[in-house]
């Protein structure tokens, strides 16, 4: 007996916004991975014109904080990710 029946077009639709905001969250760790990158980058460059007397030490501190901000922002990211993944294979049905 049939309980229910779903409609094709609405489940394909559903898969197609879950989908999206897959990949809104893959680009968000991808960027966010980007900022650590380069506030690595800064890191070192800044702490070697440190080292020549070029900065200050507020200088390196600055840049050390915001590669903190960031790094701390990405297990956020990557658990936002995960859960849209985790929505995408739960709730993902195949039209007969």
């Amino acid at each position: 007996d049939l309980l229910a029946e779903v409609d094709a077009a609405d489940l394909q639709q559903q898969i197609l916004r879950q989908q999206a905001a897959l990949a809104v969250a893959e680009a968000g760790a991808n960027r966010e991975q980007a900022t650590v990158d380069n506030l690595n980058t800064q890191v070192d460059r800044t702490r070697s014109l440190y080292d020549k007397g070029l900065v200050s030490l507020q200088d390196i501190e600055d840049v050390e904080s915001r590669l903190r901000v960031a790094e701390a922002q990405r297990p956020l990211l990557g658990r936002v990710q995960h859960g849209e993944k985790h929505q995408m294979r739960t709730s993902k049905c195949r039209p007969s």
